[in-house]
């Protein structure tokens, strides 16, 4: 059987988990990807070599093991074509994991012609645990988005279709939960999983699931 299907067996088996499925009480357990191969672009063919590919893959699981541990602050303007206010949003992460922490275990998971993925494992410290717990206080909210965003040869509009599907998570909040349209919105929030990515019609698809917390909400006086 293989060795690293073992090893995330035995993870599974010895610590509970959390609420979500990749956060266990010692460990986080996600996946990154990163390019291989030949892929157009509209203007030039880019070539990522192996170890480019694997460098892409291990940075995604570093920045979205932070989004899950830390979060992110936020401010959310939302467009308001009266007052003629444009939609602004800015997503910045709390702290970012370096790779170099010696938490983190890289291991090579997939190879296909276009991508490979790694799985990365971190164990978790008290103090980290202890931020995580604190996106799941009585006043945390939590909400759903996606996006779609074109032209998936481009790997840089993963990251780009992730900071707007959480966008859309936010938005998606606001028209469920508050009575009228706020201009501007504010607040923390964290990742309850990594986010999932898919390719459709050509265009990258990645869902998210967050635990908000609201600081502030402005609206038209």
């Amino acid at each position: 059987m293989n060795k690293h299907f073992l090893i995330s067996l035995l993870l599974l088996i010895l610590f509970p988990i959390f609420s979500i499925q990749e956060v266990f009480e010692n460990y986080i357990l996600i996946y990154g990807e990163g390019p291989y191969g030949q892929h157009p672009l509209e203007f030039e063919v880019r070539n990522y070599t192996k170890d480019d590919a694997e460098n892409i893959a291990i940075q995604e699981i570093a920045a979205y093991m932070s989004g899950i541990i830390y979060g992110y602050t936020f401010e959310y303007q939302i467009d308001n074509p009266i007052n003629k206010r444009k939609d602004f949003f800015e997503l910045i992460p709390v702290k970012q994991l370096s790779i170099k922490d010696t938490n983190f275990d890289f291991r090579q998971y997939e190879i296909s012609n276009v991508s490979i993925r790694v799985q990365g494992i971190y164990r978790l410290y008290a103090d980290q645990k202890s931020y995580i717990q604190g996106y799941r206080t009585a006043r945390v909210l939590t909400s759903q988005g996606e996006y779609d965003l074109l032209n998936s040869q481009d790997w840089d509009n993963r990251y780009k279709s992730f900071e707007l599907a959480v966008k859309n998570a936010i938005l998606n909040y606001a028209k469920t939960s508050l009575k009228s349209r706020p201009l501007t919105i504010t607040g923390k929030l964290n990742l309850r999983e990594s986010p999932k990515f898919s390719i459709t019609s050509g265009a990258w698809r990645v869902r998210v699931k967050i635990n908000l917390i609201i600081s502030e909400i402005e609206y038209q006086e």
